[in-house]
């Protein structure tokens, strides 16, 4: 566990084992979350996002005859060939 105390003005230094769990940089957003039990939990936004995309593209892929990631690297080859003309 760690432990970190809040400074006056409200912010806190996150410990750099947490700050690579989460793939964090200096600079980087953090969103606070709260889960269904109550707790509060520290996360990255761009990890959310991905998950987000991910979930929203399931539908698609099947439809565009994508079953796993060498389909999906040819879809995005061919997509950037169109795309450069």
């Amino acid at each position: 566990m760690n432990k970190v105390k809040i400074s006056r003005e409200g912010t806190i230094q996150l410990p750099q084992s947490i700050m690579r769990k989460l793939n964090l940089q200096p600079g980087s957003e953090v969103s606070f979350i709260e889960d269904n039990k109550g707790n509060v939990v520290l996360r990255n936004p761009s990890i959310d996002i991905l998950a987000y995309i991910e979930c929203a593209f399931i539908e698609e892929a099947s439809y565009l005859g994508i079953r796993d990631e060498s389909d999906c690297a040819a879809f995005v080859r061919e997509y950037r060939k169109e795309k450069r003309g």
